[in-house]
């Protein structure tokens, strides 16, 4: 028997979850893969919703490594940096809905659907692009913004062939601002 720690449930729910491919997983699942009641996983976590958020934001916070914190290059000016770190935070959440869909679609539900995981999400990417850049927290809501479309996971259906274009259509017009 796997020893009973947050890590391991919320490893077991992942395999969980990619093995089946869809988000009906359930806490007596869960339980079962670990040799325990899904009653003992509420020592951990204290409700289902709690179990998954955690797993979302896990599985968020490994796909995009990158920022945090962003190692922009060498002399490079705001503008490349903000660019760049826009791209890291577009490219990854693309790259990661292509590389781990069943995993995605948890981030899309669980994330999504709940206030207080979103808000600490998008304040944590708000200070990584404020530390990348060094712009203040009005701007950086401004940027962040401008570009939702391309990180948002409301809008993945429509990441297309003509994601990176777009992305580059959108900074050509927000570029001026860092200069």
């Amino acid at each position: 028997m796997t020893k009973l720690t947050d890590d391991a449930i919320l490893q077991t729910a992942a395999e969980l979850v990619r093995k089946t491919g869809n988000l009906k997983v359930t806490l007596q699942d869960v339980g079962a893969a670990l040799g325990v009641s899904h009653a003992a996983l509420y020592k951990h976590f204290a409700s289902k919703q709690a179990l998954w958020t955690a797993l979302a934001l896990r599985w968020l916070d490994q796909a995009l490594a990158a920022l945090f914190p962003y190692r922009a290059t060498a002399a490079a000016d705001t503008a490349t940096i903000a660019h760049d770190w826009l791209w890291t935070l577009a490219d990854a959440k693309r790259q990661a809905r292509l590389r781990d869909p069943a995993m995605f679609a948890v981030y899309t539900a669980y994330i999504a659907a709940d206030t207080a995981a979103y808000t600490q999400h998008t304040q944590a990417l708000g200070q990584s692009f404020m530390a990348a850049t060094g712009k203040d927290a009005a701007f950086t809501t401004g940027v962040l913004f401008s570009f939702m479309f391309f990180s948002a996971p409301e809008y993945a259906a429509r990441w297309d062939a003509d994601f990176q274009q777009n992305f580059e259509l959108t900074w050509a017009v927000v570029r001026p601002a860092f200069v």
